[in-house]
């Protein structure tokens, strides 16, 4: 049989020109080859000519055998099916010349011309003509990468523009353009070797296209050839080939498709998302929302009982009593826990004799050890076969009542210790009893919890939850009995039932387009919800082997659907690679592997870091670690790393700390690898109801200490790909709103989204990268500089009517009135003596002399000045508007002493009308008799009183100096008394009402506020505070403040707690060394007579790190600065005297 063996040989040939590479080199060896194939083809070809000839002869025969061909008919089907398959890989075959879009066209228009054989000439000048647009393809390349490099050029010829501050900088900025041109030159040689080799390429090209139209002409000859096979055997023959035709152009395609998927050229982009969806948040009660007059009364009300408990901070045997401890610990040993009786005996000697509040809830021990929040999240809502289930408190949507202790302590023990539930635990189901949920606490991750309490954490941790929710119930009827249930029942209805649902709708609709979802603290609702909406449709939702579905925070991973295959966790070797005692959970981690359409293997991974993130480098190091034992694999990291803006020393992660940590792994982030600290993706406030007290924010501080920081990343390796856009979204719909706490009743969690664009970086995106890189570590040397504040906090205006504010009807018109009275007073405008009368004026004197034992011929000074000049004045024209008693300071100097006083903790007022007095004063008489009392009572304020100086104040004269402490008291009633006159005239009890009210709001924590103020973005990154007018009342704040403990505070040892008008300094820790206070008496002794009062002025010396010295003053002047010009060249003085160069002064 010839003819069979002729087909043998040329189907061998085939096979040998096919599996030939698709673009051949130099190699002479394989040009040798190629060249006896095409002779070997040119041979065959005339051995079919004659062939024919023989095959027409035997065509009667073959007639014969149609009986015998009928057996392998259904042989030749299976042939024709796999044919129609070889004919949809020939688009591919040809796109091995290019995967440009033009070039495929001509290529599509090839296949054609390919069904012709004999148009030989005509295939081979459309072959010619992609080779030409192939050439044209790469010299628009090269010019465009010449075209980038002057781009990249002239970038760094700006930035040496942009930067030169100085000399040296412009040297150094010169060298880096250098450095930058360099690259450029590297670059467009590397350009120019690539527009070479495209003229190889495209000699080379012409070549496999000759053998493109062989192969193609041939196999067209099989198609026909298969037709006539006279028996089974042949057509396993063409089997064989065909399927080695087809086996080499699959394998040639995977080559051409992965190239494609790796060239940044042709590679598409991905769209990642990352999201903390905050599973088990199940208190609606947890978070400030805006809600109802009802919600924020109740909400305020249980923020004061836990902030101010006072009379109501009961023992916690007075609400878990004795006999319901006796009840637990007797189900506790029935059931046999170890350790009951070391429980029993913290019962005794410390838990049932703690005040419920001040020493339980609020103990801070309790909360770092995890005994309230850890049982609470096992138990508070639990996930089962058939449904949700919930313990009785207050803190999660329990639909039974709690309206008594005693309703609730029946409910709660028998879901604690007799309701059996059915759980999935890693895929089994398990019927269990809720207190089996229950885990040990490892001191390992919570290391404030001790060896032996470790040992009895289960027992233990159930008492403190039995106290904790005996303790909210108990508050909770006491300050809203018979309604906040239903309040409750309301708010689950729209925050928590509906969460999951919110989720899913948010991930099928605003981020359907997303390649890679990263998830974490995702619970086994959330798969239930998923399973309901078109998520699995669109996404494979991969879920980690080691989920805890009890505990429902696991980390899960959503990938494209039909994107991805060849799917592999390998979660539990990367754990592996993590020091033991890391702080990570089950299901917190998930690192995957998987393989794109395109042939890029990925490594995938989600992490949830813990509160603290300090888990999260270990466990970046531990995946960047396995990462390097597949070196061809691409890695894409989400994470919610908890890392902080402003991180509480070495017990937090800083966001600075961890950037500087990927920066050494040559990982980058989504936010780059120097992310803005202030760029957050959490902000919000926890309320008092739920058990992490340490974490509780009141309403009016939600703003200011909420939990703001940049905590949610996605991380991959710089040479691998480069982010070109990132964005946030708290709104639910791509958005993110500035500044809002949430979550809200749109967005259903307290993180949120970050959604990133990434790309295989070009040459171009890396000279970019490096000369960025140049920019920021420019940046990070030239920012080596001080940040200061300076703040005049003006401790003393304790007045609420001081300032207009924008308040209530009432208010306005009661300040209008006021305003009217003194401006246009009219006949009301009466003699001082009808108001302050002289028989108070009598009292006065006695009391100044009698029980203050001041000088009496003053006194009798005074009382000319009273009997001459202030007992006809009028009240408004001739006393409250006198601008020279403004300037003598007779009213406000005994004002800033006397007004509020504050000591030991204690606050007390003097009875007026500017300040936060509490008592009645409705009538002249009625503040008399209090007044006299503050003044000359058993406390004495009088004795708060200082000479006013005329150095300082110089409208005083030489006499009203020296008389100055009983002139001013004399002031200061006639002061008080016209106000008190005034205010009852025009409004009569009301304008205290409205005081009352103003204070609440405004005064009262004025404190607070100013170190809120401080302790917030952008202050709290700041170096050095110089602070004016402070009170002891501050610096109490101040120090004990959480958020400003790295900062120190220094105050002068001249300061004046009773004046409250401290000037003071307050440094970041190891920023400055070797602080001492410069006495100020020698300077300002040089000074002679300046208006400078005790407390004004501080002066410290220090040095900096590398142990410059320097000077720091703060320093308050005198209402019309008269002594701030001297007080500047006294500190520039003593600085030069010291050889002092380096000079602050706020």
């Amino acid at each position: 049989m010839t003819y069979n063996r002729i087909l043998v040989i040329i189907i061998m040939a085939i096979g040998l020109i096919v599996t030939v590479p698709g673009i051949i080199g130099n190699d002479k060896e394989e040009q040798e080859k190629l060249l006896q194939a095409r002779e070997t083809i040119v041979n065959l070809r005339a051995q079919l000519a004659s062939s024919k000839n023989e095959a027409q002869k035997h065509q009667s025969d073959a007639w014969r055998y149609q009986n015998d061909l009928t057996k392998v008919k259904d042989r030749v089907s299976s042939m024709e099916s796999e044919l129609g398959t070889l004919r949809t890989l020939k688009p591919d075959l040809i796109r091995i010349t290019d995967e440009n879009e033009e070039l495929r066209a001509n290529l599509r228009k090839s296949k054609v011309l390919l069904s012709k054989a004999e148009k030989q000439a005509e295939d081979e000048a459309v072959l010619n003509r992609a080779l030409d647009e192939k050439y044209t393809y790469l010299l628009n390349k090269h010019n465009r990468t010449q075209a980038r490099l002057k781009e990249s050029s002239d970038a760094a010829s700006e930035e040496g523009q942009k930067h030169s501050v100085t000399k040296n900088t412009l040297v150094e900025l010169t060298q880096r353009v250098k450095h930058a041109e360099q690259q450029a030159v590297a670059s467009r040689d590397q350009a120019q070797a690539e527009a070479e080799a495209a003229k190889d390429l495209r000699d080379t090209l012409g070549e496999s296209q000759k053998k493109l139209a062989a192969a193609t002409k041939l196999i067209s000859v099989l198609e026909k050839r298969l037709q006539l096979a006279e028996s089974e055997a042949d057509a396993n023959l063409i089997s064989g080939g065909i399927d080695q035709v087809r086996k080499g152009l699959i394998e040639e395609n995977k080559k051409k498709t992965l190239e494609t998927a790796l060239d940044p050229e042709t590679a598409r982009p991905l769209s990642l998302v990352t999201w903390n969806i905050a599973a088990v948040n199940n208190n609606p009660f947890e978070y400030w929302i805006s809600g109802t007059d009802e919600y924020n009364t109740l909400m305020e009300g249980f923020a004061e009982f836990i902030t101010n408990p006072g009379e109501r901070d009961i023992p916690v045997h007075k609400v878990f009593t004795p006999d319901m401890w006796d009840e637990l610990k007797n189900i506790m040993s029935d059931i046999g826990w170890t350790g009951v009786d070391k429980v029993a005996s913290v019962w005794e000697s410390d838990f049932k004799d703690r005040s419920i509040v001040s020493e339980f809830l609020k103990d801070k021990a309790i909360g770092k050890k995890r005994l309230i929040s850890m049982p609470d999240r096992y138990t508070n809502t639990i996930t089962t076969t058939t449904g949700i289930v919930t313990r009785p408190t207050v803190i999660n949507c329990y639909d039974g009542s709690l309206e008594t202790l005693q309703t609730w302590w029946s409910s709660w023990k028998q879901f604690m210790f007799r309701q059996e539930i059915e759980v999935k635990s890693r895929k089994k189901i398990k019927k269990k009893v809720v207190s089996e949920l229950l885990k040990r606490i490892k001191r390992s991750k919570y290391p404030s919890i001790s060896e032996a309490e470790e040992e009895i954490s289960i027992p233990l941790q159930t008492l403190s939850a039995a106290i904790f929710d005996s303790v909210l119930v108990h508050i909770m009827n006491s300050l809203s009995p018979g309604k906040w249930e239903a309040l409750r029942t309301d708010m689950c209805n729209k925050l928590n039932k509906n969460k999951n649902k919110r989720v899913a709708e948010i991930l099928e609709t605003t981020y359907s387009n997303a390649d890679v979802i990263f998830l974490q603290e995702v619970s086994t609702d959330f798969e239930k919800a998923a399973k309901k909406s078109s998520l699995p449709d669109l996404y494979d939702i991969i879920t980690p082997e080691s989920a805890d579905n009890a505990r429902n925070q696991n980390s899960f991973i959503l990938l494209k659907r039909d994107e991805y295959h060849n799917i592999e966790e390998h979660t539990e070797h990367v754990m592996t690679f993590l020091d033991e005692g890391a702080p990570v959970a089950p299901g917190d981690l998930l690192v995957i592997t998987a393989v794109s359409k395109s042939g890029v293997p990925f490594i995938f991974a989600s992490f949830h870091g813990d509160t603290d993130g300090l888990a999260t480098i270990p466990v970046v190091a531990a995946v960047h670690d396995f990462s390097k034992e597949l070196e061809s694999h691409k890695l894409l990291f989400g994470m919610d790393a908890n890392t902080y803006s402003q991180p509480a020393g070495n017990s937090q992660q800083g966001i600075s700390g961890f950037a500087s940590f990927y920066r050494s792994k040559s990982l980058t982030s989504c936010y780059g690898d120097y992310p803005d600290p202030n760029n957050f993706t959490t902000f919000h406030a926890r309320t008092h109801l739920q058990p992490q007290l340490n974490k509780a924010i009141t309403l009016r501080d939600r703003d200011l200490k909420g939990d703001k920081n940049p905590k949610d990343h996605i991380v991959f390796f710089k040479n691998d790909f480069i982010s070109i856009q990132t964005t946030k979204d708290n709104n639910g719909d791509g958005t993110y709103t500035e500044g809002m706490v949430f979550p809200t009743l749109k967005f259903p969690s307290d993180h949120g989204i970050t959604k990133t664009v990434v790309k295989i970086p070009s040459k171009r995106d890396f000279v970019k990268q490096k000369i960025d890189d140049s920019q920021r570590e420019y940046q990070n040397e030239i920012q080596d500089v001080l940040k200061v504040s300076t703040w005049n906090i003006a401790a003393v205006n304790n007045n609420p009517f001081e300032y207009w504010i924008s308040g209530s009807e009432n208010y306005n018109k009661l300040m209008q009135d006021a305003a009217e009275f003194i401006t246009s007073p009219g006949d009301r405008d009466v003699a001082m003596s009808e108001v302050f009368t002289t028989e108070m004026w009598s009292e006065l004197k006695t009391l100044m002399t009698d029980t203050a034992g001041w000088n009496s011929e003053r006194i009798a000074q005074v009382d000319n000045i009273w009997l001459s000049d202030f007992q006809n004045r009028k009240i408004i024209s001739g006393y409250l508007t006198d601008a020279v008693i403004g300037k003598k300071r007779f009213i406000s100097m005994p004002d800033r002493y006397t007004n509020t006083i504050s000591a030991e903790g204690v606050t007390k007022l003097r009875p007026t009308v500017i300040n936060c007095y509490t008592n009645e004063i409705g009538s002249t008489s009625q503040w008399w008799a209090a007044w006299k009392e503050f003044m000359f009572g058993p406390d004495k304020h009088y004795s708060l009183l200082k000479k006013i100086k005329r150095s300082k104040y110089p409208a005083l004269s030489e006499q009203e100096e020296d008389i100055s402490i009983p002139l001013q008291t004399l002031a200061v009633a006639l002061f008080d008394a016209v106000l008190v006159h005034m205010m009852n005239t025009i409004s009569g009890s009301l304008w205290m009402e409205i005081r009352s009210e103003m204070c609440n709001k405004l005064n009262s924590h004025k404190n607070d506020r100013a170190v809120q103020i401080l302790s917030s973005t952008p202050y709290v990154t700041h170096d050095i505070f110089f602070l004016q007018e402070t009170s002891s009342d501050f610096e109490k704040l101040f120090n004990t403040s959480s958020e400003l403990q790295h900062f120190t505070l220094h105050t002068s040892s001249a300061s004046d707690y009773n004046r409250n008008q401290n000037s003071i300094i307050a440094f970041r820790n190891n920023v400055f060394f070797n602080i001492t206070e410069v006495p100020t008496e020698p300077i300002l002794s040089e000074l002679g007579k300046i208006p400078v009062a005790a407390g004004d002025l501080l002066i410290l010396k220090g040095n900096c790190k590398g142990g410059t010295p320097h000077i720091f003053a703060s320093f308050h002047g005198d209402t019309n600065g008269l002594a701030t010009v001297p007080i500047i060249n006294a500190v520039k003085k003593y600085a030069d005297e010291q050889q002092v160069s380096h000079i602050y002064l706020g």
